[in-house]
């Protein structure tokens, strides 16, 4: 999953928790702006799997959804 962490209407952090309590293994790749360090470190302690920032060039979205993929230990809801 690719979540914002900027969203209208619900920040990304409170839809982090709702995934967590639905699916707590639920591979999350967050992306965040510029300087939403603060945001971006509460959100690890929620289990976030990567981090791109945003103006990301495809290939690093790509490459962290690579890394996903080949990790074998994350299992995803089906």
């Amino acid at each position: 999953m690719v979540l914002d962490l900027k969203m209208p209407g619900m920040d990304g952090l409170t839809v982090l928790q709702q995934i967590r309590h639905l699916i707590p293994t639920q591979p999350v790749i967050i992306l965040t702006g510029p300087g939403h360090q603060s945001q971006s470190s509460k959100s690890g302690s929620w289990g976030v799997t990567e981090y791109v920032e945003k103006q990301f060039s495809l290939h690093l979205l790509g490459d962290a959804l690579n890394r996903l993929h080949a990790t074998p230990t994350l299992t995803t809801a089906g």
